[in-house]
């Protein structure tokens, strides 16, 4: 299924880094920060399987990912006349994604999601939210005398019945931040 309309998706990135060596290199720090802008973002939207096609491809809108990313490196054993070393290092990232412009079409879409029964995705593009935002229905918790779960509504109010439009933004499905931390022990050949 084609469409004139189509453009081709661009993303403008732009980066900043630091590498810094302590101690004759036995300490090593890189820094990177970024953020990287993508217009005419392409997506794959789903169709009726009556029109026979599955899905029309369409420029939905744009999205500004900025972070960090850091590591650092610390040989704790650096002896190269014996062949025994011993390093310890670490990462962190930082990523924040969101939604700059949507399309009129995933607009529509999207608030057509919103409105869908429980069994539709929690997942609800929004201008200004993350592309991972996740929209749900506050629970607090179970009523001990009938024993039907109780929900807050947008408004405020208390109900018993779960309903779609009362989904509210609830955070992202992805951390904050994420990192590692790895050992290498060298001795010789082993």
């Amino acid at each position: 299924l084609g469409n004139k309309n189509l453009k081709w998706q661009t993303t403008d990135k732009y980066n900043v880094g630091f590498e810094a060596g302590f101690f004759n290199d036995r300490v090593s720090i890189d820094m990177d920060f970024y953020m990287d802008k993508t217009s005419s973002l392409l997506s794959a939207l789903e169709l009726p399987y009556s029109n026979g096609f599955e899905s029309y491809t369409e420029n939905i809108g744009a999205v500004e990912n900025k972070g960090f990313e850091l590591k650092a490196s610390v040989w704790l054993i650096r002896d190269t006349g014996k062949r025994f070393m011993w390093s310890v290092t670490g990462s962190l990232a930082h990523n924040k994604d969101k939604i700059t412009k949507l399309s009129e079409a995933m607009k529509a879409a999207n608030e057509k999601l919103a409105q869908m029964a429980a069994s539709s995705p929690n997942r609800i593009l929004r201008e200004g939210d993350s592309q991972d935002a996740i929209y749900a229905v506050p629970s607090l918790g179970i009523d001990p005398s009938s024993g039907e779960e109780i929900f807050l509504k947008k408004n405020g109010e208390v109900s018993k019945m779960w309903r779609a439009d009362d989904r509210v933004y609830c955070g992202v499905a992805h951390p904050k931040y994420k990192g590692n931390i790895n050992t290498m022990f060298r001795y010789k050949d082993l």
